[in-house]
């Protein structure tokens, strides 16, 4: 008999690959536009990118972006979060620790911020076997969509000021953007994305997710795909799949959060944790606090509006990055 830490090896997909993004920003968190020469500081080529301690570390579109990703990646969750870590590490001390990474889906106080030039996230790829199964997928991710977007929305900061979306980058994103009618969920700028634009298939075999923030640590980041993970292994996580309903809970979660969401979420959690491996409900911790007490996005909203300044607040992230110890989890 196989239980959820001894599963048959057919019967739960590979842990999808991830592709994680953060800013390089000087102390004050102002970007710097040296992800190339970032790259020459470790001693690689910038168009091959660098592979440092099973991390391949490259530059991204803007300028002040890099990528990390596993390679090969880990089999488990905690083994390749401890191969990011790594490369993370290594861009910290580039240049006698010149560089400052931070994370979120838009960087907080870079002054263009309309389209891609502002924009960066994680990106999860989910592989399947048949075509059959990439359709059933494909039908699963979309209907997750919308709590994904919700527990991991975190740009609420455009252009240094606070705005009414938890997820001012998908609002912002042209290639996803439908023309804008009129606002969506009450944001002011732009319309919520067709869900459909943000899952796409860049190869055979295999789904890319391109909806979600980035969050403010490694750990962070692979508790979504944690989240994700057992819940496309669950037959059934009770979610409605109508394409009319995603669409709606799409602009929802980019307005509110998981604010909106809440009983749903927990439900999904509940579902995540019955078909987790041991490895993943390790992270799992991470989903449920955002579950319970709001998004990233959510908590910095309460700050500011609270009148914390925008810089302690970045500063803060910038913080957990290097420490790998997510928001409000910090002893």
């Amino acid at each position: 008999m196989h239980t959820a830490d001894s599963p048959h090896p057919d019967a739960i997909p590979r842990i999808p690959q991830t592709l994680h993004e953060f800013s390089l920003n000087d102390p004050l968190l102002h970007p710097l536009p040296e992800a190339e020469q970032a790259i020459r500081d470790l001693g690689r080529d910038p168009v091959q990118g660098a592979l440092l301690h099973g991390t391949r570390i490259f530059r991204r579109s803007p300028p002040h972006l890099l990528g990390i990703r596993a390679e090969p990646p880990g089999e488990t969750l905690t083994g390749r979060e401890q191969q990011l870590l790594a490369g993370l590490h290594a861009i910290q001390q580039a240049r006698g620790c010149r560089y400052t990474l931070l994370g979120l889906g838009m960087h907080p106080v870079l002054s263009e911020t309309n389209g891609i030039a502002n924009s960066q996230c994680l990106h999860i790829r989910a592989g399947y076997r048949t075509e059959e199964e990439g359709q059933e997928l494909f039908r699963k991710i979309l209907a997750l969509l919308p709590y994904l977007v919700a527990v991991s929305a975190a740009s609420p900061f455009v252009d240094g000021r606070l705005e009414p979306a938890a997820d001012n980058r998908l609002l912002r994103i042209p290639e996803v953007m439908r023309p804008a009618t009129g606002p969506a969920g009450g944001a002011e700028e732009g319309a919520a994305p067709d869900p459909a634009s943000l899952v796409h298939r860049p190869a055979p075999g295999c789904l890319e997710i391109r909806a979600l923030d980035e969050q403010e640590c490694i750990h962070s980041d692979l508790a979504v795909v944690a989240f994700l993970s057992a819940l496309l292994r669950h037959p059934d996580p009770g979610i409605d799949r109508d394409t009319g309903d995603i669409a709606g809970l799409l602009g929802t979660a980019i307005q509110y959060g998981t604010s909106r969401l809440q009983p749903e979420l927990e439900r999904l959690m509940e579902g995540a944790r019955g078909t987790a491996t041991r490895d993943e409900r390790r992270f799992l911790p991470v989903m449920a606090r955002r579950i319970e007490q709001g998004s990233l996005a959510e908590a910095l909203r309460d700050r500011s509006l609270n009148g914390e300044p925008l810089a302690d607040l970045l500063s803060d992230l910038a913080f957990c990055l290097k420490t790998n110890l997510p928001y409000g989890m910090v002893d």
